[in-house]
């Protein structure tokens, strides 16, 4: 039950219900950061996260953060993975700074 809620009666995009806030997707893959890139195994992060960030986030009215991606966690040591938690840490403390894929209003 989103409809009217989240979305619709004519209100989408700029005009969107969640006008005025930001989403951010935060994900880990399983894979090295080289093979979601253009000419990698798969496409770059951003352009998988399409359907989400705009179809979704953006139709909704929200301003979409540049993704926090996490490659290859089960690969990482102890030592890495502190590093991506301080990365993460790091992150949401400068989200004003954070670049934006999708504006709202």
């Amino acid at each position: 039950m989103v409809l009217g809620h989240s979305y619709g009666g004519g209100r989408w995009f700029a005009d969107g219900l969640h006008k005025g806030k930001r989403a951010i997707c935060a994900l880990t893959v399983g894979g090295r950061e080289d093979i979601y890139a253009d000419g990698g195994l798969y496409a770059p992060v951003e352009q998988i996260l399409y359907p989400i960030h705009h179809g979704i986030f953006g139709f909704a009215g929200f301003s979409v953060l540049e993704p926090f991606v996490v490659y290859g966690p089960n690969r990482m040591d102890d030592t890495e993975r502190a590093d991506a938690l301080g990365a993460w840490r790091k992150r949401l403390v400068t989200l004003d700074a954070s670049r934006v894929l999708v504006n709202g209003p």
